[in-house]
């Protein structure tokens, strides 16, 4: 494996871990401000699900 491809898949694991994340983050803020039962990284999991769904 040369340096381009460790580079590239350096650069999916980052990407990765920004959409988890995201999805944390918005599931927390939803949770926040519609004061839901559910705790944000469950509905953060729950966006993440659907927009696998959707566009995965």
């Amino acid at each position: 494996m040369d340096a381009g491809q460790n580079s590239r898949k350096h650069q999916v694991v980052i990407q990765a871990i920004g959409i988890l994340l995201t999805c944390q983050l918005a599931g927390e803020v939803l949770s926040q401000a519609l004061n839901l039962p559910l705790p944000g990284p469950v509905i953060g999991l729950i966006i993440l699900i659907l927009g696998l769904f959707f566009f995965g």
